[in-house]
């Protein structure tokens, strides 16, 4: 063939896929050396085969795009999304022993399908689960870590021992009482029970909550648990004071001069050791052994108190020249003022001053002075007047039918005030008799109730055991008058004989 007719037949078979096959067909024309018509037409047919115009292929390709986009993705083939970062929510970086808590793990982006994995670089002191879950095993620093793929986050964890704090706990009550104490455990996230006990039951019980009852009077030993914490307390329980009264609720007194306290504490069996306060050691002072003693001008407060209830000895100072305390004694030794006498204790003349009038009317407190056979009590809320003193010394005499005693000077008391006999044989007396200075001779007043009368009037006063006859005529002054209407008579009937 020649080279004119091979490219001929080349570019005749120019629109076959393969260049290659074109190649390969002329060959096979020239070995087998024919040239027929019916060898052309069958290569013809099969190179012809095989050419697939271009357009041809367009509505396929068509056909596939629409039939992707109806497809759901979920039939489509799957691939893995990476994270790319986390988030740890719900970590508490302290923890107790004992204590639990789980962390939450967030991947983005959130279509993230990494696992998760969890690790503690000390196992011993925290243990971390699949899920999240950390267990406090023992005192101690860890590291935990979370990881997805190839992004990590690590958390540095404290263990701690546990430790307690108890609030609002009385180391005393009374019998009958009730108190509840408050429990505070550290760290924070310790979530132990708490557990109480009482080791004599009798004295005092405690309750699951914490709230403490008082049964009886003793000593007990309340313990407060928790995991490896542990507090023991000491309660004491006494019996409820239900009072405390002194010998005087007010006092005035002059510098140097002392007064003994006396308490009675009521039930017999409430607790009965005493202390003593001075609210200020500038004006007066008190012993360990309730020696109240005067030192400035000005006033104060004494405080006695046997630890479950107080009473308290309002005191004013005056200066030397006025005064005049209640069952004061002359000495500053103590030892001496402990062993005298209520009664016989000796007490000093003197007045209530102005200053002390003053200030009763200003508090409305009462002033109690007492002087061994009797005792005055001057209640501010009647005093008018507290310009004008008052001489607290009576001056009592004994008398046939009673006693007689001076109150004040003249006119009128600065205020109503009582006056109370503790002598027996004055309580025996019932009447009180004021003297009429114009007449010189005493005037019904009152009478005594309970050994005790009320006065707002300076004068002598007279308290007797029966009535005074008050209407009795005077004997010489009747003879006289008889001797007078005689000697009319006599006149009389000589005059009409003679006549």
């Amino acid at each position: 063939m020649t080279r004119k007719r091979e490219a001929a037949e080349f570019n005749k078979l120019g629109r076959t896929k393969s260049k290659a096959h074109r190649i390969a067909c002329i060959r096979a024309h020239y070995n087998a050396q024919t040239d027929t018509q019916a060898h052309k037409q069958t290569c013809t047919r099969s190179c012809t085969k095989s050419q697939v115009p271009i357009r041809a292929l367009v509505p396929l390709f068509l056909a596939a795009f629409i039939i992707a986009l109806a497809v759901p993705s979920a039939y489509l083939p799957a691939y893995a999304v990476l994270a790319t970062s986390m988030d740890i929510n719900e970590f508490e970086s302290e923890m107790a022993v004992g204590a639990t808590q789980t962390i939450s793990v967030v991947l983005y982006p959130d279509e993230a399908d990494d696992v998760i994995n969890y690790s503690s670089s000390k196992p011993t002191v925290a243990t971390i689960s699949p899920s999240g879950k950390i267990e406090a095993l023992s005192a101690g620093t860890t590291n935990i870590t979370a990881s997805a793929g190839s992004i990590s986050k690590t958390l540095s964890l404290t263990v701690s021992a546990i430790t307690m704090d108890i609030n609002d706990f009385e180391k005393k009550m009374t019998v009958g009482s009730s108190q509840t104490i408050s429990v505070t455990l550290y760290p924070s996230s310790a979530k132990e029970e708490i557990k109480y006990s009482s080791s004599n039951t009798a004295v005092a019980t405690i309750s699951p909550g914490g709230k403490i009852e008082a049964k009886s009077a003793g000593t007990t030993k309340i313990t407060v648990s928790a995991g490896g914490a542990k507090k023991t307390l000491k309660l004491t329980v006494s019996v409820g004071t239900d009072g405390i009264s002194l010998n005087s609720t007010y006092l005035t007194m002059r510098r140097g001069e002392s007064f003994k306290i006396k308490a009675k504490i009521s039930p017999e069996n409430a607790a009965r050791k005493l202390t003593y306060k001075s609210n200020d050691r500038s004006i007066a002072k008190v012993s360990k052994k309730g020696v109240i003693t005067a030192v400035g001008v000005g006033s104060t407060s004494i405080i006695v108190s046997n630890g479950d209830l107080s009473a308290g000895i309002d005191v004013i100072v005056n200066s030397s020249s006025s005064g005049g305390g209640s069952m004061q004694f002359s000495s500053d030794d103590e030892a001496l003022a402990d062993e005298a006498d209520d009664e016989s204790a000796g007490s000093t003349s003197g007045s209530i001053d102005a200053d002390t009038l003053k200030s009763l009317q200003k508090t409305g407190k009462s002033l109690t002075i007492e002087k061994g056979d009797y005792s005055l009590v001057i209640d501010g809320a009647y005093i008018l007047n507290s310009d004008k003193a008052i001489d607290d010394e009576l001056h009592i005499v004994k008398n046939e039918d009673g006693y007689t005693f001076a109150v004040g000077s003249d006119g009128f008391l600065p205020g109503e005030i009582s006056i109370k006999f503790s002598n027996q044989e004055m309580r025996g007396c019932k009447y009180v008799y004021l003297l009429d200075k114009s007449t010189d001779k005493y005037q019904m007043f009152g009478e005594l109730t309970d050994g005790e009368f009320r006065t707002d009037i300076a004068g002598s006063y007279r308290i007797t055991y029966e009535k005074l006859k008050l209407g009795g005529v005077n004997k010489l002054v009747v003879a006289i008058a008889a001797a007078a209407l005689l000697a009319i008579a006599v006149a009389y009937c000589l005059i009409r004989r003679f006549l």
